[in-house]
């Protein structure tokens, strides 16, 4: 579901628990054991040795000794959003992203829009999500309660101030003080440069403010303002499937993944993207 490389130290997760770890750059991978079943969705790495991965079912395991052990956790569902009579609809939450920027300063986020944050590595989460409902609110949203938000996919911050979200129904969300307070840039096509439609995975390379954001029914969006404005990527073939995996180095160069065994490449930050066959 996702990998994360530190140098040529890099890790893999997806279904039944599974982690993958390489050690020399993606040539050879060996199994480590996770200590769970669960399906992990996103995994965060701030060095070689401490990592977290983020799952099904309110679950996550962290590491810090590069994974030759995993330690699993299971996070609290929060109440932010959620009544009475929702909490037994909702038992557990999916957690289909998480990034650290540090050893203490992370985030998760999943279904129902969550954003959960850790300011202590772990050892307690709070819940961001609550600044968004309230915004809808001001936006003459009736509805101010987790079942208005869709699912959050992925989430990346470049400090431990600024961060950005996206999702389904086209959702972007971003914050400049730690998530202590989002804001809606985008939901179910309110953004024009955005389609009402999820985006799965997304990419900053460099530090000037470029984005690349893939999702689904080939969706391929381009920023160079920090998600202000967005510009859909040229491709030299029509691409109809989902996107769920995109990198992109500060080089230009990168690689884009999704069903039906796609696999595109840009070597201009994403603006133009070519099939492996053309390669």
């Amino acid at each position: 579901n996702q990998v994360e490389f530190v140098g040529d130290t890099g890790w893999a997760v997806g279904h039944y628990g599974i982690i993958l770890n390489s050690r020399d750059g993606g040539k050879t991978w060996t199994k480590q054991v996770s200590s769970t079943e669960k399906t992990l969705f996103s995994v965060s790495f701030i060095d070689s040795l401490h990592g977290w991965a983020s799952g099904d079912e309110s679950s996550y395991v962290w590491t810090d000794n590069g994974g030759e052990s995993w330690n699993v956790e299971r996070i609290e569902v929060s109440q932010v959003g959620l009544t009475q009579d929702m909490a037994l609809a909702v038992p557990d939450i999916i957690y289909y992203g998480i990034h650290f920027v540090d050893a203490q300063h992370g985030w998760m986020v999943g279904e129902y829009g969550n954003i959960r944050n850790t300011t202590d590595g772990g050892a307690t989460w709070g819940s961001q999500h609550g600044s968004l409902l309230d915004e809808l609110k001001t936006m003459g949203v009736m509805a101010s309660d987790v079942m208005s938000l869709s699912a959050f996919f992925r989430v990346h911050f470049t400090d431990p101030m600024n961060g950005l979200i996206v999702g389904g129904g086209g959702a972007v969300v971003s914050t400049t003080d730690g998530g202590q307070t989002w804001h809606w840039v985008s939901r179910d096509g309110t953004h024009a440069d955005i389609p009402n439609t999820p985006i799965y995975d997304f990419v900053q390379p460099g530090s000037d403010g470029k984005l690349v954001a893939v999702g689904s029914n080939g969706l391929t969006l381009t920023s160079d303002n920090g998600g202000a404005k967005w510009t859909a990527a040229k491709t030299e073939a029509d691409v109809f499937t989902w996107l769920n995996g995109v990198a992109v180095a500060d080089s230009g160069k990168g690689v884009m993944v999704g069903g039906k065994g796609s696999v595109l490449l840009t070597s201009d930050f994403g603006k133009t993207w070519r099939p492996t066959k053309d390669q």
